[in-house]
């Protein structure tokens, strides 16, 4: 808890970007308990979801919605008073203008980089949980980074940086503690393997569609047709 409150006293609000796992959750569950530190949970429907998992001292922090935080920063960072925003970047959704197309553990996936966009709007430290093989005995903790400055020419360059060093960790975590990793569904459902399954599927289900009409006493109309063998054919070569 040092380590937080010396990133919030040196640079302001600050996120706490912690992989979907035991010991994360322990560590969030500590925290919490003990009090001192002003937490604001970000809350995917992801994790709306697994509030079961939670326990009630970490699901009675407030809370703020991941389609609102962006907002939410913007206006905090302007206040006197320093808060510790808390996130679990595995199970926020894979949006429009929020996703990269990334890896992770070897495998391509996308990924969102909503915990780096929010260091652009005034967040200037990222935190989450470190493995040193140096000092297994010691067990996780949290480790920082210091947000680059992120002016109208470097935005790409700055959030891509933010979002390796969070990777890496995250990674990191997944691979060293595979059976306290909780996020392996949401880690699956953001890969490219899984993407180009449920791609493919769409496109079958759309077709069938398509022939059923066809064979429908009223048919499908010969020119809609043809557009919808052509959309559909137009699909499959984008896979």
């Amino acid at each position: 808890m040092k380590h937080i409150q010396a990133a919030l006293n040196k640079n302001g609000s600050c996120l706490m970007a912690l992989p979907f796992s035991g010991a994360a959750l322990e560590l969030l569950h500590e925290i919490a308990s003990e009090g001192s530190l002003p937490l604001i949970l970000i809350e995917s429907q992801a994790l709306a979801k697994l509030s079961w998992i939670l326990g009630t001292t970490i699901t009675d922090l407030p809370r703020c919605q991941t389609h609102e935080v962006i907002k939410h920063v913007k206006i905090q960072v302007a206040q006197p008073q320093a808060v510790v925003y808390v996130s679990f970047p595995e199970l926020h959704s894979l949006t429009a203008g929020t996703t990269a197309s990334t890896s992770f553990l070897g495998k391509a996936c996308r990924f969102s980089v909503l915990d780096p966009l929010l260091c652009r709007y005034g967040i200037k430290t990222l935190l989450t949980i470190g493995y040193f093989p140096a000092t297994a005995s010691v067990g996780p903790e949290l480790v920082s980074c210091d947000a680059p400055a992120i002016g109208p020419e470097g935005n790409s360059q700055a959030m891509t940086t933010l979002l390796r060093w969070l990777l890496g960790h995250l990674q990191v975590s997944a691979s060293v503690a595979p059976d306290d990793t909780l996020s392996w569904h949401h880690l699956y459902r953001a890969s490219e393997h899984c993407y180009q399954i449920e791609r493919h599927n769409r496109i079958e289900q759309l077709e069938a569609y398509f022939k059923a009409w066809k064979r429908s006493p009223g048919g499908m109309p010969e020119a809609l047709s043809r557009i919808a063998a052509a959309r559909v054919a137009a699909l499959r070569n984008a896979s």
